[in-house]
């Protein structure tokens, strides 16, 4: 789709996108810097680009990040030969803004860094193109459901993610020991919300003066005064645990589905820990589970590089606590080609050696995120290290990614909010019922264009 065309979409568009980010570890590793085998040898690898007797050069911006560095120094190096990389790293808090600009002037580079909630948006502004005539559809079977369903978009694959994500339930061993609690150990035995919240009550602590020394549980990726796309990523999986949806499939309402009597019970879930147990702190504390002020915590494995350096910390994980049914989530970063990229094969070369085999495991080695290949579940030795393999299984089992619609950049706002206005008190049925209005008013107008 031509620039021009697609300009009034594009700007409203873009005024919405949210970002994650992800920290991570580094483990040491054997690792040849031989060129990759030709697409006939390994369908993870892109089509030789024609003309290979010269050189190619492609433009590539991603989020700066120090373990983005060392991953892209090495994955880059299968292709040196053919390819010149031409990286330009941005800090997280201007990476959204600049893309922004370069898509309204159409000065795009020919590789783009993309969080996949952002895909669809991306994909109907006709900022980045199709990859299916690009990338081998049996390689693209490795891939999890979830993570190929999050880059698909009417029908399309439009870009290759080259880590994973998904959230757990981390706990102070020490709390629950003392508090006569027995943790979960796998989905099988996966907490209930009942016993989640009991739990978290029990562990709660004050001290003489009535004031809380010890919260049982952060429920969210951060206290809910704190907004960003982590704090959806998370609150989805109450949604999808109380057997609700977020829309429907069409993408047209969120009536029966967000706004449903199921969805209604996850938030009275949050209001029972925040409002009514106040189990659950409503302002960020700082380091809060890594300091002892919260037992237990859903956030995400980039996390374990960082615990595992607290001192007396004895912490452990286990999956998502089970409503309805078990259901977790999914989404990272990946790559894209844009309107303007000159060599489409040359830039699915680049794409592919960041995320096929060998550069996903270079990538998760060095930045301790998940694979999305199910051929690497166990190809990185800290994949076999707990607690991984839990979090693997609850990944290939239970993940769902968030909503596939341009709209989902308002549409996480709305989450957000409605779920943090219960935390602060709103009365859950009249917060689902103003955000729904909302959510289904921007499903019309962005339906509509």
């Amino acid at each position: 789709m031509g620039r021009a065309r697609n300009m009034p979409a594009l700007i409203i568009i873009l005024s919405f996108f949210l970002t994650t980010y992800l920290t991570g570890c580094t483990d040491t590793y054997e690792f040849s810097n031989t060129r990759p085998p030709s697409a006939s040898e390994d369908s993870s690898k892109a089509a030789e680009p024609s003309g290979t007797a010269k050189k190619k050069a492609v433009d590539v911006w991603a989020v700066d990040g120090d373990y983005v560095r060392r991953a892209d120094k090495k994955c880059n190096e299968l292709i040196k030969d053919e390819i010149d990389v031409r990286m330009n790293y941005i800090p997280n808090i201007q990476y959204e803004s600049k893309l922004k600009v370069a898509m309204s002037s159409g000065e795009l580079p020919d590789v783009i860094g993309v969080d996949s909630p952002n895909v669809s948006a991306y994909a109907e502004s006709g900022a980045i193109v199709p990859l299916d005539d690009v990338w081998d559809a049996s390689d693209r079977e490795d891939i999890i459901d979830a993570v190929r369903q999050g880059w698909t978009y009417k029908g399309q694959i439009w870009g290759a993610q080259h880590e994973e994500t998904n959230s757990v339930l981390f706990y102070n061993r020490d709390m629950l020991e003392e508090a006569g609690l027995e943790p979960a150990h796998g989905l099988e035995d996966a907490w209930t919300w009942e016993q989640t919240v009991e739990a978290a009550k029990k562990l709660t602590r004050k001290d003489a003066s009535g004031k809380t020394i010890v919260y049982g549980i952060l429920p969210l990726m951060a206290g809910p005064n704190i907004a960003h796309e982590g704090q959806s990523y998370v609150s989805n999986t109450w949604t999808w645990q109380a057997g609700a949806e977020i829309m429907n499939p069409e993408g047209t309402t969120v009536d029966g589905y967000f706004n449903s009597e199921k969805n209604l019970n996850a938030l009275k879930l949050f209001r029972r820990m925040f409002v009514i147990d106040k189990s659950a702190p409503l302002t960020e504390i700082p380091n809060g589970f890594q300091t002892g002020k919260i037992a237990m915590w859903i956030t995400g494995p980039w996390i374990i590089s960082t615990l595992k350096t607290v001192p007396d910390l004895n912490w452990g994980a286990m999956p998502l606590p089970k409503g309805e049914r078990l259901a977790s989530n999914s989404g990272g970063w990946g790559y894209s080609i844009t309107n303007k990229a000159a060599d489409k094969a040359a830039a699915m070369r680049v794409i592919l050696a960041k995320t096929g085999k060998e550069g996903q495991l270079i990538d998760i080695i060095e930045g301790g995120a998940l694979p999305n290949r199910k051929s690497l579940f166990d190809k990185a030795p800290f994949l076999k290290e707990y607690p991984y393999p839990m979090i693997l299984e609850q990944l290939e089992k239970t993940a769902k990614v968030r909503p596939i619609t341009a709209a989902y950049p308002e549409i996480s706002v709305s989450i957000q909010k409605c779920f943090n206005d219960v935390a602060y008190g709103k009365e859950p049925r009249e917060a689902m019922k103003e955000y729904s209005a909302q959510m289904n008013e921007t499903l019309k107008r962005m339906n509509s264009k």
